[in-house]
């Protein structure tokens, strides 16, 4: 089964916003698809950093992040350079 993982911002303003997207993509594209889609919000499924490291070491085909960040890290859930850098994915990582 193909695998993806949506990750919404911690913002709370903008977070509906996000989780919304993510949702509507899921629903849509997604499970229509084949893939199985991890959810990790960081308002309503409290996801953190180790979430996150923890999905891409199991592997996935697709990541998207919706919300703030800089050209090196998500602002929240907080992801940065170095977290890539410790992932465990063998030859599975697309960023190698």
């Amino acid at each position: 089964m193909k695998r993806a993982t949506f990750i919404a911002t911690d913002d709370t303003t903008h977070y509906s916003i996000a989780e919304g997207t993510h949702d509507y993509c899921i629903g849509t594209y997604m499970d229509g698809a084949g893939y199985r889609s991890d959810r990790l919000y960081g308002i309503s499924e409290h996801a953190r950093t180790p979430d996150i490291l923890s999905a891409l070491n199991r592997g996935r085909a697709i990541v998207t992040y919706s919300g703030h960040g800089s050209p090196d890290s998500w602002m929240g859930p907080v992801f940065r350079i170095l977290n890539i850098r410790s992932l465990l994915t063998g030859k599975r990582s697309p960023w190698w």
